[in-house]
């Protein structure tokens, strides 16, 4: 005599919720980590567009008045600090700076720099 059941065992409804179970969280995973590469990538594009526009105010201005700044916040962006340093490279002539600008950026994780390096000669001497 066969005798046929219908419906499904103990086993196969904790494996089945297992499997979803794994999958679920496999899934939230992976979506957690693309906002949060999202989010990097956005805080590097401010990052540098922040740095660019200094940069072109350095460039703009008269180039004996080009001088570095301490680090400090950027006005209207909370998170973002910037500095700027201005040098001499070694074996160059007075008429030639380098300027590095660098942006911090708080992660949440800690603190993030973006430097931006240009270099600026003095046109009007030669």
């Amino acid at each position: 005599m066969i005798r046929s059941w219908a419906g499904f065992t103990l086993l196969e409804i904790m494996v089945a919720t297992l499997l979803l179970v794994v999958g679920v969280a496999s899934a939230t995973f992976i979506f957690s980590r693309g906002i949060f590469a999202t989010t990097d990538a956005e805080g590097l594009e401010q990052a540098v567009a922040l740095a660019q526009e200094k940069m072109e105010a350095i460039r703009a201005t008269a180039f004996a008045s080009i001088a570095g700044e301490s680090k400090g916040p950027i006005p209207g962006w909370n998170g973002f600090s910037r500095s700027v340093a201005v040098t001499q490279p070694a074996g160059t002539n007075s008429d030639f700076k380098q300027v590095v600008v660098t942006v911090y950026r708080d992660t949440g994780d800690g603190e993030v720099s973006t430097p931006l390096t240009t270099y600026v000669a003095n046109a009007t001497n030669n």
